[in-house]
């Protein structure tokens, strides 16, 4: 219910800035096409899904929708980048769930998380993969848990969808309204 409301906030939040600052939000996706690019998207989704970054992906792909980078270019770097960002993350669990400083930072963003993959297993990482939850914690989680990287990779492909889906969400709030 969390994630409905969620998407329900993005388009309606969206909508709401487009409406308001159509020119502006354009202009400001222009330069930030123009001055980071697909780089910058990349880096964008790469950061979060591997560290505890507090960056809102889906404003970096609808800053590049807006500043005209097409819809298909967005999904195939954004969601490259969520996954080699996930699969560092997963890397990170792996080699460090043992230290003090993975234990504290899982004890401060994710003991939710943490708690739904050591029952769910692969299920948790594609509910991670697909919902606002924090993904870095899940891949966390699933390295430290010791799961099979092909299963988690295989789950954690649904950040296509989640990608695209999202991004359809910031093009129908942004491009319908204007």
């Amino acid at each position: 219910m969390r994630a409905v409301w969620t998407i329900v906030g993005l388009v309606a939040l969206i909508g709401g800035l487009a409406w308001l600052w159509r020119e502006e939000l354009v202009a400001l996706g222009e330069v930030f096409v123009e001055e980071l690019g697909l780089g910058g998207l990349f880096l964008g989704f790469f950061l979060p899904d591997a560290f505890p970054l507090p960056l809102p992906h889906d404003v970096f792909s609808g800053l590049c929708l807006i500043g005209g980078v097409s819809f298909p270019v967005i999904v195939a770097v954004a969601s490259t980048a969520s996954l080699c960002g996930g699969s560092l993350g997963f890397t990170i669990g792996r080699r460090l769930s043992h230290t003090e400083w993975f234990q504290r930072i899982m004890a401060r963003h994710g003991t939710d998380a943490h708690a739904l993959v050591v029952r769910y297993g692969a299920t948790a990482v594609a509910i991670g993969a697909l919902t606002p939850l924090p993904y870095f914690i899940v891949c966390w989680s699933a390295g430290a848990l010791d799961m099979r990287y092909r299963r988690f990779i295989t789950w954690s492909l649904l950040r296509v969808p989640r990608v695209a889906g999202y991004l359809w969400l910031v093009q129908l709030g942004f491009l319908e309204v204007g």
